[in-house]
């Protein structure tokens, strides 16, 4: 949730103007990966247990704890050359 909530905040940040169609998109997205973890943590419960399955889902947000600060990084850059682009 953390990298889909910076992401829309930079998305909408970049296109101002499109901001309704940005949201929609990350909710779209978001409710996809959703269901899609769900049906995926079932069967990894029936297949390793408890135990491994939330130590596989831990170590996938470790993982992906980067991108945040890429984000973070990235968007204001990101965000200039558009406006120079723009301007």
């Amino acid at each position: 949730m953390a990298i889909l909530n910076t992401t829309q905040t930079l998305l909408v940040d970049l296109l101002p103007a499109h901001g309704s169609s940005v949201t929609a998109c990350n909710n779209l997205v978001r409710c996809t990966f959703g269901a899609v973890c769900v049906s995926v943590i079932d069967l990894m419960l029936n297949g390793v247990g408890v135990g491994w399955t939330y130590t596989i889902l831990a170590l996938i947000s470790l993982c992906t704890s980067p991108m945040i600060w890429l984000i973070v990084r990235l968007g204001p850059r990101s965000r200039a050359k558009r406006r120079a682009r723009n301007s």
